[in-house]
């Protein structure tokens, strides 16, 4: 009996050991990913002052070039280091276009689980984001989007709407291709925001969500308005995980042990024709299908 005991005493502490250990090299794991990001932007912002002097168009090519590396690293971590498995279905889009991308908001690290599919369609190094302004001063991750001229949102209106209609004349000006990211739920959904989304709707006689929060429409329709002569196409891109909603730190854990995550990215293609002058009416429709 007391054999039996301390051999389920030795078997908790190992297990225990076992758990710690592990923790600590998701934190490591982590670590890392945010500190190659951090570096790699701290290098271009230092080269940005010699770069500058020859052209502006130079150093954003530089941090396309960056961009590019750093999240391929990302992508092999994700899908060859930490197995996990991307599975695609929709529209078949073209490679190379520019786009504007309308995404559901599932946890912390949704920006991430749109690489494995940029690579495919080669605009890895191209992606921007509409973020919150305070993303921005997050080491690693927000500096490198900021440098990449993302859009930084601060709930005022009349103050977003001059940082959306800067960036968009940049855009315009350099010519470069890109994939415009926007999560147009504003927040990520839970269980209980979106019960408080359904109320909301009911309240104003919209169309009731049961997976979404009803979507943000506004930045979406500047965007829409602000680069219909310079995007191909708008991609309605829905994330979903198979084995229920996982948070940001479930899908980390399970990449640094190599036990994978299974996420499937189903995509809508819009024609840039297809759109209607009431871009209100597509965003609706659009988020009651992704629904």
């Amino acid at each position: 009996y007391q054999r039996r005991v301390r051999g389920q005493e030795f078997l908790m502490v190992a297990n225990q050991i076992l758990s710690g250990l592990s923790i600590l090299w998701v934190f490591l794991f982590v670590s890392f990913m945010g500190l190659l990001a951090g570096t790699t932007t701290l290098i271009c912002v230092l080269l940005f002052p010699f770069i500058i002097v020859f052209s502006r168009l130079r150093f954003t090519m530089l941090t396309l070039h960056v961009a590019n590396f750093v999240w391929l690293v990302y992508t092999y971590m994700m899908e060859k280091w930490g197995r996990s498995k991307f599975l695609f279905s929709g529209d078949n889009i073209p490679k190379r276009e520019s786009a504007i991308l309308i995404c559901n908001h599932l946890t912390a690290i949704d920006w991430a689980l749109i690489f494995p599919l940029a690579l495919r369609k080669g605009r890895l190094g191209c992606l921007k984001w509409f973020a919150k302004n305070v993303v921005k001063y997050i080491p690693g991750f927000g500096w490198g989007i900021y440098v990449l001229d993302s859009v930084f949102l601060s709930r005022d209106w009349n103050r977003d709407r001059k940082n959306i209609e800067r960036t968009f004349s940049n855009l315009k000006r350099r010519g470069l291709p890109f994939w415009l990211i926007s999560y147009l739920e504003g927040k990520r959904a839970s269980q209980e925001k979106i019960e408080d989304s359904k109320k909301y709707c009911r309240n104003h006689g919209l169309i009731e969500m049961n997976n979404l929060l009803y979507p943000r429409t506004k930045g979406f329709v500047a965007t829409v308005q602000g680069l219909r002569d310079t995007i191909d196409a708008v991609y309605d891109i829905t994330i979903m995980f198979p084995d229920g909603r996982l948070g940001a730190w479930e899908l980390l854990y399970n990449m640094a042990l190599r036990r994978g995550n299974e996420v499937h990215i189903h995509v809508r293609r819009y024609s840039v024709s297809e759109l209607p002058k009431n871009c209100l009416l597509y965003t609706s429709d659009a988020a009651d299908e992704e629904d």
